[in-house]
């Protein structure tokens, strides 16, 4: 048989189950430590809205544009022009049923900013361009907001022209449009539910050529009624804080049982040399030991009691040691009778 032939080792299967008990403690642990119990919804409302701006550029007649207006996204020679119609689309939805309200109203505004510094020096300047409106609806779950406005360019142009002039100062301007909505819902499950947006487009003032800059951004929001899970994520921590403890504690008495067999060990290996310094003279290392089984056999329990037979016989001392198994017999034969002692691992104790 090969000295390192897998056999049943009760030392390592225990080893193993120590190990298997602590990764399925740690994972345990983590599962429940770690583990997100969101609280329960009972009702949800979630609404959301979507702004849109489309505008065209008409140009006073002249020789060298014959088109009747320039779509959006064109750089626009700002002599030439003469109005800009701006469309304005506002759609909100809900996710659900609601009585719900729109006040709403487009303004223009000419934003000025110091040339150097870039802060804004004038802003006061507003106009109505579409007064106050209001849109309701029942039972529905979204409405529409489409509005168009015409827009005198050369009004506004001329307008910040004369206020550079009159107050001597260097600014940079745009005007700012913008379509401003207020929103309100009622739910059966919530109440006075409010929200706000702001659509606007810039346009440049003063510049021989322009492009139009637009502003709009989509919102949304949840609202929610929810039932906490408090004691279930209080249990969940404790069963978390138990598993813990338990893995150290898996750990810990791992750690001891090694060191202990590290002790025994060291404990054979010890008493094994000493042994063979010992009684080196009657001991012979033979590659396999002697066949015993038609013979008388005396199992004895000491060494010392071996030693004592060879004493009477005369007679050397077969030794072999299974190094995998850490075990060491000792044979000693006369005639038809054999005294064996069999040193292992664990069976010696220190003193």
């Amino acid at each position: 048989m090969i000295e390192k032939e897998k056999s049943f080792n009760m030392k390592y299967l225990k080893y193993g189950i120590y190990l298997l008990l602590i990764i399925v403690a740690v994972v345990l642990a983590q599962y429940f430590t770690s583990r997100k119990l969101d609280d329960i919804v009972l009702t949800k409302l979630d609404y959301f809205d979507k702004p849109s701006i489309d505008y065209r550029v008409y140009y006073n007649e002249n020789e060298y544009f014959n088109q009747k207006y320039l779509e959006k996204g064109n750089t626009y020679v700002s002599k030439l022009v003469n109005h800009i119609d701006v469309d304005f689309n506002y759609y909100l939805s809900y996710s659900d049923k609601v009585s719900a309200s729109s006040n709403y109203n487009i303004v223009a505004t000419i934003v000025a900013s110091d040339a150097n510094s870039g802060e804004v020096v004038w802003d006061s300047y507003q106009k109505e361009l579409l007064e106050t409106k209001t849109i309701s609806i029942k039972d529905s779950k979204d409405y529409n907001i489409s509005e168009t406005v015409s827009i005198d360019y050369q009004e506004f142009d001329k307008f910040l022209n004369d206020f550079r002039n009159n107050n001597q100062m260097p600014v940079k301007a745009y005007l700012k449009v913008g379509l401003y909505v207020a929103n309100s819902a009622d739910h059966a499950e919530y109440e006075n539910i409010t929200s706000s947006n702001a659509v606007e487009v810039q346009i440049p003032l003063n510049e021989v050529n322009f492009k139009i800059a637009e502003k709009s951004e989509s919102k949304k929001d949840i609202f929610m009624t929810t039932e906490s899970r408090k004691k279930e994520k209080m249990f969940s921590m404790i069963i978390g804080g138990v598993l813990w403890v338990v893995a150290v504690i898996l750990a810990a008495s791992l750690a001891l049982q090694y060191h202990e067999d590290v002790k025994k060990e060291g404990a054979y290996n010890r008493k094994l040399r000493k042994i063979l310094s010992t009684y080196d003279s009657i001991i012979v290392n033979v590659e396999k030991l002697p066949f015993v089984g038609e013979l008388s056999v005396v199992y004895v329990t000491s060494f010392e009691e071996l030693v004592d037979a060879q004493s009477e016989v005369r007679l050397p001392i077969n030794f072999k040691e299974n190094k995998a198994k850490h075990v060491a017999r000792f044979v000693l034969i006369r005639n038809n009778l054999a005294w064996v002692y069999t040193l292992k691992e664990g069976d010696v104790v220190e003193k």
